[in-house]
């Protein structure tokens, strides 16, 4: 039995929770497709194409980068965008609603999971388990949208709460993994050539700079 061998094994769509409107209001609501990109990195990406902050973008939740997802985003009306396709990603609009989508405005996930290479021995395990989903549910596994952070065995998560906040900062400017863009591993290695004086480095992240000038 196999899973995730392809994006399009793993799908998830939001349910969201609120009513999106025909009339234009304050924000504009877009149905935002991703395949193998993340929440963050979609919305950092969207950012940079609008030339806006990453924060006047809203969202529900996080999405599995090893997925096809469709997730809600809300974007201030006053921009008039329209809709946005991009490498791996697609913005569609669908409406509006007066206040930015935050996080857990959402009823739930919907899901649909395809199993490869099943054999024979397995099947009546897998309709065992299946009905038993309606009764009590499926555990809540931790996936890379809550753990991709971790690196090296570094996790911001952990020196947070250990109240290592030099460690994490370091973790988040200066780790990276192996299936990052060569740009920011280039600009997360040049962080660390000045990490004993930042005030050398030049970065063009904004999210990097703005955490270096704080």
């Amino acid at each position: 039995m196999k899973l995730k061998q392809l994006p399009t094994d793993f799908v998830v769509e939001e349910i969201p929770n609120f009513a999106m409107s025909a009339e234009k209001d304050e924000h504009t609501v877009f149905l935002l497709e991703t395949q193998q990109v993340d929440t963050f990195d979609a919305i950092r990406r969207i950012a940079q194409r609008l030339r806006i902050s990453l924060f006047e973008i809203g969202y529900a939740g996080l999405k599995d980068k090893h997925a096809l997802a469709r997730q809600y985003v809300s974007v201030p009306t006053k921009y008039n965008v329209q809709g946005l396709k991009m490498e791996s990603m697609v913005l569609t609009y669908v409406g509006y609603v007066r206040k930015k989508i935050k996080i857990g405005d959402l009823v739930g996930n919907r899901f649909m999971i395809t199993v490869r290479d099943v054999s024979e021995d397995e099947l009546d395990g897998i309709y065992r388990n299946a009905a038993e989903i309606p009764l009590s549910g499926v555990p809540n596994y931790f996936d890379s949208q809550r753990f991709g952070s971790v690196i090296d065995q570094g996790f911001i998560g952990k020196y947070i709460v250990r109240k290592q906040y030099g460690t994490a900062v370091k973790q988040y400017l200066t780790a990276y993994q192996k299936s990052e863009s060569k740009k920011s591993k280039d600009e997360k290695r040049k962080i660390l050539s000045c990490w004993d004086d930042l005030s050398k480095v030049r970065v063009n992240n904004k999210t990097f700079a703005l955490v270096i000038k704080e």
